[in-house]
This record gives structure tokens, sequence and C-alpha cells, in this order.
């Protein structure tokens, strides 16, 4: 090995590196003038449009040449620091940490967001709708469960709005103290997860006790406790309980996305040049052709809807709520058209959110 070129490339990496972090207090200062700024103007600190902007300009620089997802979890981090130096939003999530919420929270918010533990998604709804929190991340669909339905029920129990959106890939690990499969006798996880890795638990750990847990991470927990017991949880979780990884990826269906929403008292800051989606609630008229009234005016605009859900509406019998998902942002004209023209045919209609169209992220 030729010591001296070693030695000279290593120099000028340290070169790079004192560059580097000029440069990231030099985006410090700024940020935190721009933070300034925005508090005399009465402005949210927080602008998921703004930061996708940058995001996405620094991967259309960049050409491919670094890891892309490695670049995007980068600045992620760097925007969120400098956010992070004036004031640190208060984010509630479903706990314990580890869970694959926290870990769609961390990545949406980075890790200097001070995040408050939940059992309950009706407890983070509640934290932020008092202002304990500013704003709160709640899973509401899986590619392969389907819709979170209690998340829609308390859209109408709450008055807040859709501030912005994640999707996590999710991966189920096999984690435990002792890496030998023979000696598993209990094994530990959310209902969820069980049901999504049923196969590989009958071909690898037939005849083992299957013990449901509120979340992943409190499977790691109880895993930790005892060394013929396994859990099914996420890597963050494995590391924090000191536990061994056995088996990486056991799911039965390799494509399997969770989506979050960021929930907030306050709407999502309007920026144009960005991709929305704007999210509603209807509730009908009581009259022959009625959701094919609602609809028609989605397709006479060529406004995409992305989703549509029907829940039973509370306290009236065989009367239903329509949740809708749609591309574009209700302030763009032919959103709003649309919006108007099927209000026509509504006893009521709620605008939840117009929100950046969320990226897909690993739960690594």
């Amino acid at each position: 090995m030729n010591r001296s070129k070693l030695d000279s490339l290593r120099k000028k990496i340290n070169g790079i590196d004192e560059q580097l972090l000029k440069l990231l207090r030099e985006r410090l200062s700024l940020a935190r003038e721009i933070g300034n700024l925005k508090k005399e103007a009465g402005l949210p600190l927080f602008d998921p449009a703004r930061e996708s902007e940058v995001i996405k300009r620094i991967l259309e620089m960049n050409q491919g040449f670094f890891p892309e997802k490695s670049l995007e979890y980068i600045f992620r981090e760097i925007i969120a620091a400098c956010r992070g130096s004036e004031e640190k939003v208060k984010v509630s999530f479903l706990g314990p940490p580890g869970t694959f919420t926290h870990i769609a929270g961390i990545r949406f918010f980075g890790n200097e967001a001070n995040f408050i533990p939940r059992e309950d998604i009706g407890e983070i709804f509640e934290d932020v709708s008092k202002g304990r929190s500013d704003f709160g991340i709640v899973p509401v669909e899986n590619s392969l469960q389907g819709t979170v339905t209690y998340v829609l029920d308390l859209f109408l129990d709450f008055t807040l709005k859709i501030y912005g959106e994640i999707y996590l890939q999710v991966e189920h690990n096999l984690y435990a103290l002792e890496e030998d499969l023979s000696s598993i006798k209990v094994l530990y996880s959310h209902p969820q997860a069980i049901a999504q890795c049923r196969e590989w638990i009958k071909r690898n750990l037939p005849g083992v006790k299957i013990v449901e847990t509120f979340s992943t991470a409190e499977a790691a927990a109880k895993a930790a406790e005892n060394k013929n017991s396994a859990a099914i949880c996420t890597d963050w979780a494995g590391t924090i309980y000191g536990l061994k990884l056995i088996e990486k990826g056991i799911q039965d269906n390799p494509v399997n996305t969770t989506r979050f929403f960021i929930i907030s008292r306050e709407e999502s800051p309007y920026q144009e040049g960005i991709r929305y989606k704007t999210s509603i609630n209807m509730v009908l008229k009581d009259e022959p052709g009625s959701l094919f009234d609602a609809l028609s005016p989605f397709a006479l605009y060529k406004v995409n809807m992305t989703k549509i859900e029907s829940r039973p509406l509370r306290g009236k019998e065989w009367e239903y709520v329509f949740f809708i998902d749609m591309e574009g942002h209700y302030r763009e004209e032919r959103v709003a058209r649309t919006i108007e023209d099927v209000k026509k045919h509504t006893i009521s209609l709620e605008i939840l959110g117009s929100y950046p169209s969320g990226m897909e992220v690993k739960n690594a």
C-alpha cells in the first residue's frame, strides 16, 4: 500500500470536511435570519413545501452521482437541524420510541424535533387540538391492510388539518437475545406484523407461542427480558433494546408500505410549483344519483381522484361520510371548481387539507 498517497487523500478529505463545516455554519446563520423574519411576519417556521423544493433541487443537481436516498436523508437532517436551532417542534406519535410511526416522524421532521410518545391515536389528535403538540403523525393506510378507519373517524371529532404525508416502506425483522432459532419459544409482535409474516413464522418457527403486543417496539422490550423469546420489530427498536438481528425482511409480501398523515391546527403553506394533494370529506344529499353527480366534476375538470372511502355517519343510521383524496391544491383553479361543483350535491363538505405529495422512504 502506498502510505504517502493514502495520507495525502485523507488530508484532502479533512480539508473538504472543514469546508463543509464552515458552509453548514453559514447555512445555519442564514436559516436563523429567515426564522426571525418568519416570526416577525407571523409565518410558520416549518414549511414542508419549501423543504421539498430544496430536496428536489439538490437531487436534480446531483444527477445521480451521490446515492440519492442517502443524499435526501442528509439534507433533511441539515434542514431539520437549522430549523431546530431556533425552536424545536413538538410532535406526538404512536409510541413507544422505535415504532414505525416514530421512524416516519424522524424521516419527516428530522432528529431535532421533540417527539412525544402516545399510547393511542386519539391522544395524538387531542394533543394537537389542545396545543400540547405542534404536530401529530398518524398511520392512515397500509398497502396490504388497507385504511386505518379509526383515523378517518377522528377527523370527524377534531377540527384539524392534514399538513403533510409520508410513505414508509415497512420491513419486518426478527430480533432476539440469542441467535439460535431453535431456542425461541415465544414470539412477540403487533398483530399486523404477525399477520404480515405468518408464512415465514409457519415455516421457521412452527409451534412457537405468539403473543400480541401494542407495538413492535413493545415487542422488542419484552423480548429483551427473556432469552427464549424473539420479537418482530424495526431495526431501530431492536437496537434500542440491545437485541441481535436474527433474520431481516421476514414479511411474506415485499411490497409493503404505510402512509402517514401529519396533522396540525394550521394549514400547510402554499407554494407554486409543488405537487400537492387535497383531502376532503363530504356527506351526500339523500337522493338518487347523488354519488354519481358528486363525482362527475372530477372527470369534467380532469382532476385525478386518488382515493375514496366511506364511513358510517355517527348518529345517522345507514348514512355515510365519504373521504376523498385528489391531486392538486384547492387554490388551483381546476381543483377549486371541482370542489365547488361537488358541494352542490352534498349536505356538507370539509376541506381537510392541501399538502405536498409525500415522499417514500425506507424504515432503516
